[in-house]
């Protein structure tokens, strides 16, 4: 070991990447995987007082928290209070950051963030982004703006990984194109994906042996050579173990590691918490106490840790500006593969999109004019409808936030959940077109003696008859002898 280096610090970092829809409907993933996720957390971080987890998609944590016991509520949120729970970016989801707009990007994480701040009074410190296919300077600069101090990122071009791993620039001072005083301390994972396989260290099956999930009935590639840790083998496999972890502190000049444990919607079934606890806890005890002899420490903890760790050591360093696109890899087909297809794909879906978020602008602008007025005015029976109205703006709110996924606008979903995210856009565009109707009808036509609220007086120039047809242009016959129109150009 180079005695002028730090000692190796490795912080664990337990997590549970959960996509709001992919191979099945957000609701799917929810109700079969997602809840018990989480009923599981609460329990297990209870249980073990010095294990940590981190969760990152709020559009999952408010399906939870609809259903869960008020007794479940308040463990998880004395959890987030406490920081043995990190909500990490706190967005409605992980957003993909090529094809989603700004107005977007900023709405979805303002629903997320006022979501925590509501239930569970705390505001996001750190940024998680580890499987949008690529990474523009946008995302950073709105976490930046939002509070956020440092975030993680994981899938860039595998020449931008090995630059910076070369030069040990893995940690840098992102700068957005527009703006050099607005930037955030970014931490680029430098192996391929979030897998465990793929994170502890560069030889991904010596990796393997440290997934300690082991399911009944369920035959991968880890359960069949991952081992558990005994009294016998604690030593060989924590010095096989701490040889992956130097080799990727290597890669960074402060000598600290990043290390997720985790994948895809794992710690689903209460074995694996035990699993990986009881055997990762072994190696960590054996590893503490024998400081001396490696030279290194291993805890379990969160972003927030790491960040706070890296910068007692180092106050320096480099700057990068522009973007990290477009996104290739090695290890998903053997040989480079460009993800800029996604740029395009489903074009009637990211219409769509884009219609349902111009709509709910004008709807909440429009929306916010109307209810302001009716209150002032008195106007009891529009207050009803603009009351009722309100829960739709929301639920537009969070469909389009939804539709941000980066498995949701990229296309990148099976047709079916594609198909479930596009009767939701649907909807929402229908819903946001009748609140500005009623918004502006109670503008317009304040006497209701003569109109009644939920008469449709105002109507909008287009129609959608369902999803999967194109909006038709409503005619407008004006009366001979009328003299009086009135247009909105939302």
């Amino acid at each position: 070991m180079d005695s002028e280096r730090p000692p190796l610090k490795v912080i664990i970092i337990p997590h549970s990447h959960n996509d709001p829809g992919w191979l099945k409907t957000f609701e799917h993933y929810f109700n079969y995987q997602s809840r018990q996720i989480i009923n599981h957390m609460v329990a297990k971080l209870q249980q073990y007082q010095n294990l940590t987890f981190i969760w990152s998609e709020v559009a999952f944590l408010n399906a939870w928290w609809e259903g869960a016991h008020p007794s479940k509520q308040r463990a998880l949120k004395h959890l987030a209070k406490s920081g043995r729970l990190e909500i990490t970016t706190g967005g409605w989801v992980m957003t993909d950051e090529a094809n989603s707009h700004v107005y977007a990007m900023v709405d979805q994480l303002i629903e997320g963030h006022q979501w925590l701040v509501k239930n569970l009074g705390i505001k996001p410190k750190t940024g998680w982004s580890i499987d949008p296919f690529g990474h523009g300077s946008t995302q950073p600069y709105l976490l930046s703006k939002s509070g956020i101090t440092g975030t993680v990122i994981q899938r860039i071009h595998y020449a931008w990984k090995q630059w910076l791993a070369l030069k040990q620039f893995g940690d840098f001072k992102w700068i957005p194109n527009w703006s050099s005083s607005d930037k955030i301390l970014t931490h680029n994972q430098p192996f391929d994906i979030y897998s465990i396989k793929h994170s502890c260290g560069p030889h991904p099956y010596i990796c393997l042996n440290f997934d300690f999930r082991k399911v009944q009935g369920e035959y991968t590639e880890y359960s069949i050579k991952a081992q558990s840790i005994t009294d016998k083998n604690v030593k060989e496999k924590s010095e096989l173990l701490l040889e992956q972890y130097a080799r990727t502190g290597s890669l960074f000049p402060h000598n600290v590691v990043l290390m997720p444990l985790g994948d895809d919607f794992r710690y689903n079934v209460i074995e694996e918490w035990d699993q990986q606890y009881t055997n990762y806890i072994k190696l960590i005890d054996y590893i503490n106490a024998n400081k001396d002899t490696y030279k290194a420490e291993v805890v379990f903890g969160t972003p927030k840790d790491y960040f706070t760790e890296i910068q007692k050591r180092l106050d320096q360093y480099p700057t990068l500006r522009g973007d990290f696109f477009v996104y290739s890899d090695i290890f998903s087909e053997g040989r480079p593969a460009y993800w800029s297809g996604y740029f395009t794909t489903r074009p009637f879906m990211k219409i769509l999109d884009r219609e349902l978020e111009s709509n709910l602008r004008s709807a909440e602008i429009v929306y916010t004019i109307a209810l302001n007025n009716a209150k002032k005015n008195n106007l009891l029976p529009y207050l009803k409808v603009l009351d009722r109205d309100f829960e739709k703006l929301v639920q537009a709110r969070r469909n389009l936030g939804l539709f941000q996924h980066h498995d949701a606008i990229t296309g990148t979903s099976k047709s079916f959940v594609m198909r479930d995210y596009g009767l939701k856009l649907f909807e929402s565009l229908r819903d946001t077109v009748s609140i500005q109707q009623n918004a502006i009808q109670s503008l317009l036509f304040v006497n209701t003696t003569f109109t009644r609220p939920d008469q449709n007086i105002v109507l909008s120039d287009v129609e959608r008859d369902s999803l999967e047809k194109l909006p038709k242009k409503t005619p407008i016959s004006v009366e001979p002898g009328q003299t009086k129109q009135v247009s909105f150009n939302s």
